[in-house]
């Protein structure tokens, strides 16, 4: 098993933080289409922006 540089790892973890905010923001989208009350649609994208900025400040 090769060994991991730091810089690699870093890179993993962004890229896997930002699938799961993908994932997060389909199943987000997908849920609200199905109880149809999109209220505010525009408030989506930056409540989006901050939980991905936030869950990876910690890393950076």
């Amino acid at each position: 098993m090769p060994q991991l540089s730091p810089t690699s790892f870093i890179v993993m973890l962004v890229s896997f933080t930002l699938v799961l905010c993908v994932l997060l923001l389909f199943s987000y989208l997908n849920l609200n289409a199905q109880m149809s009350c999109f209220k505010s649609p525009s408030k989506l994208p930056q409540k989006l922006y901050y939980f991905c900025y936030g869950s990876l400040m910690p890393w950076l």
